[in-house]
């Protein structure tokens, strides 16, 4: 956001402490301490971290608008366990858990996306960072990640003693090709504490408790989901806090976290606002706030910039990217490479899960078993069998129940190889979300009267970024807009604009069939010249994939009125059509999409109204009534509906008012005198909303949709 200073280095040093004077835990930071004596004993090590946070900054803003945050990052990881009492020893089950939560978070693949309020979610993406426990110590010996070292001291603080061997903690690896994170008993209630990009290696690195160490064993609540080091490896590679150190004036240097004033304990409902940064207020529910574990979701997008420009070609941390610690040839070694299937979206639930999986390692490959969860769910357990060489494939198959429409996340994952431990736990799960797709149920219709063009779910499609489909205020068939093509302006022709409805399920309509309507109007320039726009509508029953082609009208069959030579804008009701496409075929697809294209010949203006998908039109309603000689006024109303019926022959018809379910609101019996004649529908007792006056007669049914305010 605003300043970038000095001053808001003391930030990136985090510890977090347990309150005794208060009935639960909150955090706070321990770092004051510790820029403090940077600034006092080493002032040129705190004008480099300054410069490099500078640069860090800058470089960030070109980096959110390019490629670069295309390409997956890879971190491995060292855990130092420095213990003394045998509590303090956590288990290698609690560690990998650990490195699983930081993969979810920084990936985007917790399950508590959830949780991200709706104006915030914009904003968090999947940083494309992941980590692995290291396969090689710095000598190139086979390692787990993970060295234990008994220590006399009871306890470490801020001073960093738990990093070196001489004061009873364990000397750090490399840093360049290891992010270093200790494990021991923090006093004073710490939870935990980094250093930034800038420092020393002596204290480059990630610290914390171990009882805020990963999400399975030793753990304490409400800290106990591994949100602690998400937050701190947040620090390690640039993030401040959301507040910085002057708050509402001097936050964290990041445009798309909103300034707020202070830390955010426990959790907050949204919005929660401060410095007059409403209506969403702070963004307490970001990793490099205070909040409790079960309340963190995110990094914004800015966030993700900073510490990739870290981890990138002129990054501080770059030289990481050409570690090669987690790859271990010398040991069994499988892993789940890719999953095939399920595909981003699918038109139906009944989806085959496809899994690549690899042997990584040098050792051929008989077994392994292999675990498939749904949404958190078991749903699949099996013992691969085969004979698998090294850097060889085999892909498994497995056909699940159906699954219902939604998004979804399936984890696909291996434990052990030919009965022995898998010597890199790292790639052992993969993890796919997706969406099983259903439509809208039926009737689907839209007159254009809302402002908001295109609606929610619509796509549309201007390949030349020219002229495209516009809504158009003051020209329709019933209310107040329509949609056009100004094909008289345009620059070229042949070129195609597209627009594509929302999905709907055709299997929710209960008549016979389904059709789509709409009203068109269209006037050609020149008759003569044989030039003319072409309409064509389209219909695919699976998510898009493919299209067929159901109606396309040029020329003499296109045109509602008669030529214009200037810029044709339709003033009068009988210069519409009402326009029919038969769906009858496909009331067994829940996800039928519909795309409407204009071809221009740069000739004359289409205008379409009051598109609809719903009941099947069938041709003895037009026989039975003139052209265009059905109308509803006013449209909308609010107290009285008056149906206009200009009848060819004498006939009874049914008159029926319908809700959006299909519900008769009112029904009735009438008599149709040939000519000219009028039906009153009082409506002021209806609710607001969208209805179908329906009119049907032995040979046909008819339909108009109705709007009450």
């Amino acid at each position: 956001m605003k300043s970038i200073s000095l001053s808001l280095l003391f930030t990136l040093l985090c510890g977090f402490a347990i309150l005794p004077t208060t009935a639960f835990a909150q955090r706070t930071c321990g770092a004051d301490a510790i820029m403090d004596n940077i600034r006092a004993n080493d002032p040129e090590q705190a004008a480099r971290m300054d410069a490099i946070q500078r640069r860090i900054f800058q470089e960030a803003k070109s980096i959110q608008s390019s490629s670069r945050m295309d390409e997956v990052y890879l971190i491995p990881v060292v855990f130092h366990v420095v213990w003394n009492d045998s509590s303090e020893n956590v288990s290698d089950a609690q560690l990998h858990s650990q490195i699983d939560v930081l993969n979810e978070d920084f990936r985007r693949l917790n399950a508590d996306t959830i949780n991200t309020p709706s104006a915030f979610r914009a904003l968090a993406e999947d940083s494309k960072i992941e980590f692995c426990l290291a396969s090689f110590d710095p000598a190139g010996n086979p390692t787990t990640g993970i060295t234990r070292t008994f220590t006399n001291r009871n306890s470490f603080s801020l001073n960093d003693a738990v990093k070196s061997d001489a004061s009873g903690g364990k000397s750090p690896w490399p840093r360049d090709q290891y992010l270093n994170f200790w494990v021991c008993n923090l006093s004073g209630g710490i939870l935990g504490y980094a250093f930034p990009p800038g420092s020393t290696p002596a204290e480059d690195g990630v610290v914390c408790h171990y009882t805020y160490t990963g999400r399975v064993g030793n753990i304490n609540f409400p800290f106990h989901l591994g949100r602690t080091a998400t937050h701190e490896v947040g620090h390690w590679l640039g993030l401040r806090h959301l507040w910085g150190v002057g708050g509402c004036s001097n936050d964290d240097g990041i445009a798309d976290t909103p300034s707020q004033s202070s830390p955010n304990y426990g959790c907050q409902n949204f919005p929660s606002i401060s410095c007059s940064n409403g209506p969403n207020g702070d963004q307490f529910m970001n990793y490099m706030d205070y909040s409790d574990d079960v309340c963190f979701n995110m990094f914004s997008q800015g966030q993700i910039a900073v510490m990739r420009q870290v981890l990138g070609p002129s990054g501080f941390r770059s030289s990481l990217q050409q570690a090669s610690s987690c790859v271990n040839l010398a040991y069994n070694n499988i892993g789940i490479d890719t999953i095939l299937s399920p595909i981003d979206e699918n038109c139906d639930g009944n989806i085959s899960v496809e899994v690549v999986l690899s042997n990584y390692g040098e050792n051929l490959i008989t077994e392994a078993p292999i675990f498939f969860t749904l949404d958190g769910t078991p749903i699949w357990f099996t013992v691969w069998t085969g004979v698998l060489d090294s850097g060889s494939t085999a892909t498994i198959v497995h056909l699940p129940a159906n699954i219902s429409p939604g998004t979804h996340t399936l984890a696909v994952y291996t434990d052990g190889v030919n009965s022995e431990n898998d010597s890199d736990v790292s790639n052992d799960t993969a993890y796919k979300t997706f969406d099983v797709l259903s439509g809208h149920a039926l009737p689907f219709a839209d007159g254009f009267e809302d402002p908001l063009y295109p609606q929610p779910e619509w796509e549309l499609i201007n390949p030349d970024s020219a002229l495209t489909w516009q809504r158009i205020e003051g020209i329709s068939r019933w209310g107040t807009a329509s949609v056009w093509m100004n094909n008289y302006d345009y620059p070229s022709a042949g070129e195609m604009d597209e627009f594509i409805l929302p999905m709907v399920d055709l299997t929710t309509f209960t008549p016979t069939g389904a059709g789509l309507s709409f009203y068109l109007s269209y006037a050609q320039t020149f008759p003569l010249s044989g030039a003319s726009d072409t309409l064509q509508v389209w219909v695919s029953n699976d998510c898009g994939e493919t299209y067929e082609m159901r109606y396309q009208k040029a020329g003499s069959d296109l045109v509602t009125t008669g030529p214009s030579e200037a810029a044709y804008v339709p003033e009068f009701f009988w210069q519409w059509r009402k326009e029919w496409v038969d769906l009858s075929d496909l009331t067994d697809f829940t996800s039928v999409m519909v795309k409407f294209r204009n071809i221009t010949s740069s000739e004359n203006n289409v205008y379409l109204d009051n598109i609809n998908i719903g009941v099947l039109h069938t041709v003895g309603i037009d026989q039975r009534f003139a052209s265009g000689q059905v109308q509803l006024f006013p449209n909308p109303a609010r107290d009285m509906v008056t149906v206009s019926i200009d009848a060819v022959n004498r006939t009874d018809v049914q008159l029926s008012l319908r809700d959006v379910a299909g519900r008769a609101i009112v029904q009735r019996e009438v008599a149709i005198q040939q000519g000219f004649n009028q039906i009153e529908i009082p409506v002021h007792m209806l609710a607001s909303g969208v209805y179908f006056v329906e009119i049907q007669d032995d040979k046909g049914k008819f339909v108009e949709k109705l709007i009450i305010l």
